[in-house]
């Protein structure tokens, strides 16, 4: 899964590869640009559209090997919301790429929530974390990749 995928740069490699693709966007000109990059290439990956960004679409659970979350916890209003819903959605052995890192330290731009940063450096939200998630990145720095716990 691909989500908040923009472009879908990731989603289209591994889909040239093979895999069974799910890309979730916001539903609008963009979004429909990216799925048109997947058609041209012959690739139909399954599409999941954000119609309301109030309300996080319901993830099959236990369904997806990896989900890859590039730049978006910090845009939405609820992460634990959304970070709960990628638990349920992952198999017992799956993977979620987060390039927040499980932190939220980036900087404070107007686009940015902060709603988001309260909820991401909350108590609760790095102890959700920690319970769920095993950290496999081995060098500082790469603090991207992590392994859904059984």
């Amino acid at each position: 899964l691909d989500y908040g995928c923009g472009v879908s740069d990731i989603g289209l490699l591994f889909a040239s590869f093979g895999a069974k693709v799910t890309i979730c966007d916001l539903d609008n000109s963009r979004f429909d640009f990216t799925i048109l990059r997947f058609k041209k290439r012959g690739l139909n990956p399954e599409i999941i559209r954000v119609t309301n960004t109030e309300v996080y679409p319901e993830l099959p659970k236990s369904k997806f090997d990896l989900i890859i979350v590039t730049e978006l916890f910090e845009h939405v209003r609820d992460p634990f919301k959304l970070l709960n819903n990628f638990t349920e959605a992952l198999k017992g052995s799956g993977y979620l790429f987060d390039s927040m890192g499980r932190k939220f330290e980036r900087d404070n731009r107007p686009h940015h929530l902060k709603e988001a940063f309260k909820i991401g450096n909350s108590k609760e939200y790095k102890e959700y974390y920690s319970k769920h998630y095993i950290h496999l990145s081995p060098k500082k720095g790469l603090d991207y990749l992590f392994k859904k716990r059984n």
